[in-house]
């Protein structure tokens, strides 16, 4: 759906609406906010979303984005009119902060998820955060390889970590379940939740190691 466009991430998705009535739902309120923000996640806490910081009613809205993740990145919608009363809506995201680039992969993934979040939101009127929830941190940054899923970083402390994993390690498999790319590593954050203990598998070089620790 989207891709990592020089420094910004973007996506184009056709919606099954006018421009006139997909319009309607860009501008509707929820609590004094523009209602779509709530498909962009914000940490607990955080009061707002969102700032609107321009208008060109039925084409352009830039909001600069006020909450964690992502804080202080600028989201532009652009609506075009497609055919047989369609809408083709860009989506871009830009200002990203640095972490973002040594994870290319996992954002625009969950940015994908975001944006089907929005979509449900601009053709039902139905919102939704399913990106969201049900998260555990598992502390992996990792890059999608030929062979499968290659550990980057990993953040002190978390999971990965203690379970002994290394940077260049390439991931098998975690609790039970094979692991080929970032949407595999997601699915293990979202099915088990913090304090839980998972067994894992990955290849160092030519050697399978197996570990176990909570998440």
């Amino acid at each position: 759906m989207g891709c990592f466009v020089d420094d910004h991430y973007e996506a184009n998705v056709i919606v099954q609406r006018s421009p006139e009535e997909v319009w309607s739902s860009l501008e509707k309120q929820e609590n004094g906010e523009l209602a779509w923000l709530s498909a962009w996640p914000r940490m607990p806490g955080d009061e707002s979303a969102g700032t609107v910081l321009s208008v060109e009613p039925l084409q352009c809205i830039r909001v600069h984005k006020d909450s964690e993740p992502c804080k202080d990145t600028e989201i532009i919608l652009t609506l075009v009119p497609g055919e047989n009363g369609t809408t083709r809506v860009q989506v871009i995201q830009k200002n990203l902060p640095p972490w973002v680039m040594a994870s290319i992969d996992a954002f625009v993934l969950g940015g994908d998820q975001i944006v089907a979040d929005l979509v449900l939101f601009l053709e039902r009127d139905v919102l939704v955060c399913r990106h969201a929830m049900n998260w555990s941190f598992l502390g992996i940054v990792a890059r999608e390889v030929t062979a499968g899923l290659e550990v980057t970083a990993l953040v002190p402390g978390t999971y990965g970590n203690r379970v002994g994993m290394e940077v260049a390690d390439i991931i098998i498999a975690l609790g039970g379940a094979p692991v080929f790319t970032q949407q595999c590593l997601q699915a293990v954050s979202r099915v088990f939740k913090s304090g839980d203990e998972i067994e894992a598998t990955w290849l160092r070089g030519q050697d399978l190691q197996h570990g176990k620790a909570e998440i």
